[in-house]
């Protein structure tokens, strides 16, 4: 209740996802895509729309006997109806290195790679919608070194 009359509050969310990706076997992959999230906010007399736009492009590249790549670049607008409220984007990437018959693995990623430092949110309950901003986890990088066991003279069991 609002001054004694009684409100209805809503949520309606919609997402929609459109990607194109190639298969195969002895040469890159590529997907690109397009992510829209549409979120409607209705507390009684206050109606806010929030939109999220994210185009995005991911590869997988196997080379040079051993190697794989892997990346994921995406690109994020994020809206109400009058203005572009942020812009993040994501580059995460992986590099290994596996020798055809050898027990180990050897790598390095990379995450958050452009540095971004916020992305936003809303929310919703019965007397309002917000829209917040958070902070992310700054870029980093891993490196990696697996050594399989269940490898015994050669073949895994």
């Amino acid at each position: 209740m609002i001054n004694g009359f009684p409100t209805e509050s809503s949520s309606f969310n919609q997402s929609y996802r459109f990607n194109i990706a190639t298969n195969f076997r002895t040469k890159p992959n590529i997907e690109i895509g397009y992510s829209y999230n549409k979120r409607d906010y209705n507390t009684g007399e206050n109606n806010n729309f929030f939109y999220t736009d994210s185009p995005y492009v991911r590869v997988d590249a196997y080379f040079a006997k051993g190697f794989v790549f892997n990346a994921k670049y995406t690109y994020n607008y994020y809206r109400n109806e009058q203005q572009i409220l942020n812009e993040y984007r994501f580059l995460e990437a992986d590099l290994v290195y596996s020798k055809s018959g050898s027990q180990w693995e050897f790598g390095v990623g990379v995450t958050n790679l452009f540095d971004d430092r916020q992305i936003n949110r809303d929310s919703f309950n019965q007397f309002f919608s917000s829209t917040r901003s958070y902070v992310i986890q700054p870029r980093y990088t891993v490196f990696k070194i697996n050594y399989d066991i269940r490898t015994i003279g050669g073949s895994k069991k």
